[in-house]
């Protein structure tokens, strides 16, 4: 693809709906000489998610249902899993607004992954 083409700006979640498990890589951007930062895309069946979130679950300690809900969201990070990790990072500041540690954790998270 010529790289000076302008493309309009497209809803992507059609394409990832049809696409076949496995592992996705690109490099579309609006300035040729930098590329996007996120350039993998791994797509799971329903059973593979299932089985990784199942490897996740096992290995969380917890003593309460914010520390559960981050250390999932902290694994699921460490996976590439973002916006699962971002409901769990989410969850765990809404059950514990008060755990500095869990809200200045989803304020990286957003800003590294999310620029919010």
């Amino acid at each position: 693809i010529d790289s000076t083409v302008q493309f309009p700006e497209m809803d992507l979640s059609k394409l990832f709906k049809n696409l076949p498990t496995g592992d996705y890589y690109w490099l579309l951007t609006q300035n040729p000489t930098k590329p996007c930062e996120r350039n993998y895309l791994g797509i799971y069946s329903e059973k593979e998610f299932d089985t990784v979130m199942a490897e996740i679950k096992s290995k969380v300690l917890s003593y309460d249902d914010a520390s559960e809900n981050f250390m999932t969201g902290y694994l699921l990070e460490q996976k590439n899993f973002l916006l699962e990790a971002q409901v769990y990072y989410e969850k765990a500041v809404k059950l514990n607004p008060n755990n500095t540690l869990y809200s200045n954790r989803l304020k990286v998270f957003l800003k590294n992954y999310f620029n919010q």
